[in-house]
């Protein structure tokens, strides 16, 4: 299988995990067949189903697995092209100028190591 769907599939089965009723599986903005219309409960069933892939199944191929399953690994690489990245970070130091995250008042303040 595509190691940016295996890689897709593990991020959106640990960003629905721990499964929340009140909250309901995260949504995507991209329609897709199938998947829009399982419950939330068949939806995690499949999360659950392509991320342990317990049969070696190419879910990016639709000769090697069913339809519920392809959409589902589709929904998963759908959701990580739509998450922003700093969403996953404490913060983004790194991204500021070096002349300011060298400062050490800069650094104190922000909790930037001096060897950063």
């Amino acid at each position: 299988m595509d190691r940016v769907i295996r890689a897709a599939i593990e991020m959106a089965y640990g960003y629905n995990q721990p499964y929340d009723e009140d909250f309901g599986v995260a949504e995507v903005e991209e329609s897709i067949p199938i998947w829009d219309d399982l419950t939330d409960d068949q939806k995690m069933k499949a999360l659950d189903y392509v991320f342990k892939n317990d049969h070696g199944e190419d879910f990016g191929h639709s000769g090697c697995c069913k339809a519920i399953h392809q959409a589902t690994a589709y929904y998963c690489v759908c959701l990580l092209k739509e998450l922003d990245s700093g969403d996953h970070f404490d913060d983004l130091d790194f991204m500021m100028a070096e002349s300011t995250r060298s400062n050490p008042e800069v650094q104190k303040l922000f909790g930037i190591s001096q060897d950063f």
